[in-house]
Parts: C-alpha cells; sequence; structure tokens
C-alpha cells in the first residue's frame, strides 16, 4: 500500500509523518501475520503476494505504453 499513488497523496498532503511509509509498515506486518495465522493449504484461501511485483514497478517503472 505505500506504493500507491493514495500514499503518495498522503504523504504529500500531511508532513507530519511519512504516510506513505507508514502503510508500508502496516501491508507488511499485515502480511507476515497471514502467514503465520492463516492455514495456506489452497483449499479455503489463495493467497497472492503481489508485494514484489508491485515494488518491482515502483523501482523500474515501464517505459513504454503495451
Amino acid at each position: 500500500m505505500g506504493l500507491t499513488p493514495f500514499a503518495a497523496q498522503e504523504k504529500a498532503l500531511y508532513t507530519d509523518t511519512d504516510r506513505a511509509a507508514l502503510l508500508t509498515r502496516l501491508t507488511r506486518a499485515f502480511n507476515e501475520q497471514l502467514g503465520v495465522k492463516v492455514l495456506l493449504d489452497g483449499r479455503y484461501v489463495g493467497l497472492v503476494q503481489a508485494e514484489l511485483q508491485f515494488r518491482a514497478l515502483n523501482q523500474f517503472p515501464p517505459t513504454s505504453a503495451w
């Protein structure tokens, strides 16, 4: 969540604290606990770990449209 346009807007609007970094920390903590608390055997929950993809897109944005 900390890499989303919403987070960038929050960071720009509120300079008292880095809200984008806060969203990143909250998301990471949630994801870590999800892996501990939920049985991830594929029968009831389908886990999609998109954080790495979003991080890569943020770090290396596409240079051309499809």
